[in-house]
């Protein structure tokens, strides 16, 4: 007979789960760029390559993906309205945060594929940029309370790091 388990949603494991989310995202970019780097024979950087097409598309996807990120994550986090209650908010959070961070791996992706493809560095050093920036991503405490809009109650209550979240 299987034991059923109820695990409880405090806001200390919600964290905790977006956190572990948020390094398998970025373990499997630099687990990538890493193989890359070492599968790659004769690695060279050619910034005049200009015939290529991906050397124009790779860097536009970047940019597209940085800015299609942050746009979704926006409209979503902005659909919350004042009536959702705070288990609605931090699961509309880890929607957005999700979304936004496949975005950015996307384009980091390419690029590092590209660069196995070609062995021009230019395309590593597009993705070592869009790596930094998923960094910056990091999901803390901090970054969840200035992105959702919390009413008063919601906040006091979020901060009760180890109590359930109605």
């Amino acid at each position: 007979m299987q034991k059923q388990t109820n695990t409880v949603l405090t806001p200390a494991s919600f964290i905790r789960s977006n956190f572990i989310i948020f390094l398998g995202f970025l373990g499997g970019q630099i687990a990538l760029m890493i193989i890359s780097v070492t599968i790659v024979d004769e690695a060279y950087i050619n910034y005049q390559d200009t015939a290529e097409i991906y050397f124009y598309a790779v860097p536009l996807a970047a940019v597209l993906c940085f800015f299609g990120g942050n746009f979704i994550y926006r409209q979503k986090l902005n659909s919350n309205t004042v009536s959702n209650t705070l288990r609605k908010k931090v699961a509309n959070f880890q929607t957005a945060a999700l979304l936004r961070y496949a975005f950015i791996e996307a384009s980091a992706l390419l690029g590092i594929v590209m660069f196995i493809t070609t062995q021009n560095l230019y395309y590593l050093l597009i993705a070592m940029v869009m790596v930094l920036y998923f960094i910056t991503l990091k999901p803390t405490k901090n970054l969840i309370e200035k992105d959702i809009h919390f009413s008063l109650e919601q906040r006091r209550e979020f901060q009760k790091l180890n109590q359930p979240i109605e």
